[in-house]
């Protein structure tokens, strides 16, 4: 008896455990300069790595090279529209001026409209602000005051609907 209760216990917690589990869809490599490049897990047919790239053979017959030098690391997780994602340049993102006293100019490039979020960390890794924004489609530009901002360095965290980048700036 005793031992049926436990079965069915196991059971019970699994079944209930199981409930918000996700298979993870997508494969994200991160490059050193803070652009993060998202690929669809289910579209890959083999992934190889060599002394010096990581070579990404898809489903379709296409293929991808990546750089280990220019990667900081893979990372998998779940994400959603994956197919809509690309590769991003690296320069998207520019903040100006930089070191900055009191204005950080922020310009960025955007494939569409869109939700942005904007958020700026401090070295502890503590967001000290954020912004959330609708983005038009081309060039567009933001500019925070940053009287509040004690002297160090931040990093810039930019979040859109096809790429994450991040920057770093130093407040004088």
């Amino acid at each position: 008896m005793r031992q049926k209760k436990i079965k069915w216990s196991i059971i019970v917690f699994l079944c209930i455990g199981m409930k918000g589990l996700q298979a993870q869809n997508a494969m994200f490599i991160n490059y050193k300069s803070g652009v993060q490049t998202p690929i669809d897990v289910n579209s890959i047919n083999k992934l190889t790595f060599n002394t010096f790239d990581m070579n990404v053979l898809k489903k379709d017959g296409s293929s991808s090279s990546y750089e280990l030098n220019n990667i900081r690391y893979l990372n998998f997780g779940i994400a959603t529209n994956i197919l809509s994602l690309g590769c991003t340049k690296n320069n998207d993102l520019i903040i100006s001026p930089n070191p900055v006293k009191d204005k950080l100019h922020i310009q960025f490039e955007s494939e569409s409209r869109g939700n942005v979020q904007f958020q700026i960390f401090n070295m502890q890794g503590r967001v000290i602000y954020q912004q959330a924004f609708r983005s038009l489609c081309g060039t567009n530009n933001i500019t925070i005051t940053l009287t509040g901002f004690v002297h160090g360095l931040y990093i810039c965290h930019l979040v859109n609907a096809s790429k994450i980048e991040i920057k770093k700036f130093i407040k004088n």
